[in-house]
């Protein structure tokens, strides 16, 4: 995947320079809202299958058109965070243990999971038929991300002593700056109106994050790259 941001970067390059360059540099502001679905998966034997795969993203973003074919846009996306019943079968792994649960075993958790973002970009536009506008952006993204697990229950059915719970529950958390790409399609509803569809990807493998409770240990989440796509509504003038 990573190909893949080397070939949207180029898009870039070879984008219409000169007639863009040649045109009427006339900036316009804008602002906008959007949500995304965004797909955030863990290598097996290091998160996977404690996490949910896919977060709602609500997001807002600003930006100028600093002419018919190019502009810079910010923007900011959080996550709805909500605790989920996660379960560790025998033979899956605790996140980063070199051996998997043997027969018979079982380890349930509540898991929580936050992946928030500012990200800024370049933005390229090609104007199409109908109202039409093509646009893709390449840039960097600050990210943090936030999950933590919680031991609620195993294969024994008496209550879990305080000692347990500490000793097989965990949180992580790191911030990283991350390549950003992003492409989609704007309908102009109006002068000052318009509707876009969009995916984007995010080089999240680049995280690998240590417990936050037993630093030095071997648990330890491994994150694979991350897709995004969603609908946003956005207003210039």
């Amino acid at each position: 995947m990573k190909k893949f941001g080397w070939l949207f970067l180029a898009f870039v390059c070879m984008a219409p320079m000169s007639s863009a360059w040649a045109g009427t540099w006339e900036p316009r502001t804008y602002i906008g809202i959007e949500g995304h679905g965004r797909w955030v998966d863990l290598e097996t034997g290091f998160g996977q299958p404690l996490f949910k795969r896919t977060l709602a993203q609500p997001g807002i973003f600003a930006g100028i058109h600093l002419n018919d074919y190019f502009g810079i846009e910010l923007g900011y996306e959080t996550t709805w965070g909500r605790s989920k019943q996660r379960k560790i079968d025998a033979g899956s792994f605790f996140p980063g243990a070199p051996t998997p649960l043997p027969a018979g075993t079982f380890l349930l958790y509540n898991t929580k999971e936050y992946v928030d973002s500012a990200n800024l970009g370049l933005m390229v536009f090609v104007p199409v038929a109908c109202n039409n506008l093509i646009f893709g952006s390449a840039g960097v993204s600050f990210t943090k991300i936030h999950a933590s697990m919680t031991l609620i229950g195993d294969q024994d059915p008496t209550p879990l002593s305080p000692a347990a719970i500490f000793a097989l529950s965990d949180s992580f958390r790191k911030e990283k700056f991350l390549p950003y790409v992003k492409v989609g399609i704007i309908h102009k509803i109006s002068d000052c109106v318009g509707v876009r569809l969009f995916v984007d990807w995010k080089n999240l493998e680049r995280f690998k994050i240590e417990s936050g409770i037993f630093p030095g240990s071997l648990t330890q989440l491994k994150y694979k790259n991350s897709f995004g796509y969603g609908l946003g509504l956005s207003w210039n003038w």
